[in-house]
C-alpha cells in the first residue's frame, strides 16, 4: 500500500515515510533486493560458481599442516603435536615456520588467503612424502629418521651421501647438522 501511496507524492515530498524512499541510497538497496530475490526465484547463488568449486577443492587439500597466511613465527607454547609436526628447538620459544610447500596449493598464493578460512580435511589414509625428492615413501622407499628428527625418503638420504665429498655422510637440508650415513639413520615403522 505505501508502493501505490508512493505515485499520489512527488520526490521533493517532506512527508518522512515517503521521503526516505525517494532518497538516492534507496536505489543500491533496491537493487541488492532485486539480485536477492532473482537469485531466490532462479536457485542461483549470491557467489560465482567457480568460487564455489575451488573452496571445495581447496577444503579436501587443506591439512593441519598446511602454511596458511603470513606466519612468520610461531608460538611454541600453542603448539601441539597435532598442529605441528617440528619439534621445540633447544634455545628458544619461537622458531621460524617450516618451508612452504610448493606443490601445495593451500600454502602458495593466491589460494592461501582464500583456504583461511576453509575447515581441515580428515585424510584417514595418509601418504608421506620425502620434502628432498618429492618421492612417496613406502615399503619400497622406507622413511628414515636422521637423530635430529627430520624424516627423509631412503632413495633421497642415498642421494644426499653418493652427493658428499666422502659418500659416507649426510648434511640435513633443513637444520644443516651432518650425520653419519648409514650408523646414525634409522628406519621409521608407522602403526
Amino acid at each position: 500500500s505505501r508502493a501505490v501511496t508512493l505515485l499520489a507524492f512527488r520526490s521533493d515530498t517532506t512527508c518522512a515515510p515517503y521521503a526516505e524512499m525517494y532518497l538516492e541510497e534507496r536505489w543500491s538497496a533496491l537493487i541488492e533486493q532485486f539480485k536477492a530475490e532473482n537469485y531466490a526465484l532462479h536457485g542461483l547463488t549470491s557467489e560465482a560458481l567457480l568460487c564455489i568449486l575451488v573452496k571445495a577443492g581447496l577444503s579436501a587439500l587443506k591439512t593441519q599442516f598446511c602454511s596458511i597466511g603470513p606466519r612468520d613465527t610461531v608460538d611454541l607454547d600453542k603448539v601441539t603435536p597435532a598442529t605441528d609436526a617440528v619439534s621445540a628447538p633447544a634455545d628458544g620459544r619461537k622458531r621460524k615456520s617450516q618451508q612452504r610447500n610448493v606443490n601445495c596449493p593451500t600454502c602458495n598464493a593466491p589460494f592461501n588467503a582464500l583456504a583461511a578460512r576453509l575447515p581441515f580435511t580428515n585424510h584417514a589414509h595418509s601418504t608421506l612424502v620425502c620434502s628432498v625428492s618429492d618421492a612417496i615413501m613406502d615399503e619400497h622407499n622406507l622413511p628414515m629418521a636422521l637423530p635430529n628428527g627430520n624424516v627423509y625418503s631412503e632413495s633421497a638420504l642415498e642421494q644426499l651421501a653418493t652427493a658428499s665429498a666422502n659418500g659416507a655422510t649426510i648434511v640435513d637440508p633443513r637444520t644443516g647438522e651432518t650425520f653419519a650415513f648409514p650408523e646414525d639413520v634409522k628406519k621409521v615403522f608407522i602403526m
